[in-house]
């Protein structure tokens, strides 16, 4: 008997500091981000061997969140949650994505600010 798998991949709290924003003085230096990352995985297989290579590298996924940021140069959290998601779904077997980006200490009275978005690999890509 064969079961649907829910399971989840994560990263919690990744540190980066990036050139992000829409106001000039937030493009003359880099500025903290807070990721988590939600990677829509079926666990089954490296459960069962215990083997790396039948799982989702985090550390691969975490690189790959940390040369972007630090790379490109977006006005919008939007922006980088979308280019992130695609690239992460384009070179990890992963069903999905769920992405938060916070800006934190942008409002004074909150603890950060930002996006938080899902995407899921179409269909047609899964067959």
């Amino acid at each position: 008997m064969s079961f649907a798998s829910r399971d989840i991949v994560f990263i919690e709290n990744l540190r980066v500091d990036a050139i992000i924003g829409v106001f000039d003085h937030e493009q003359l230096a880099p500025q903290p981000l807070r990721f988590d990352v939600e990677l829509g995985f079926d666990c089954r297989k490296a459960g069962a061997s215990d083997d790396l290579a039948d799982t989702v590298d985090y550390a691969a996924v975490a690189a790959l969140i940390e040369n972007t940021a630090r790379g490109i140069r977006c006005k919008l959290v939007e922006a980088l949650a979308e280019t992130l998601c695609a690239q992460i779904l384009a070179q990890f077997p992963v069903r999905s994505v769920c992405l938060k980006i916070a800006k934190p200490a942008i409002l004074p009275n909150a603890d950060g600010v930002g996006v938080r978005i899902e995407r899921m690999r179409d269909a047609a890509a899964r067959a």
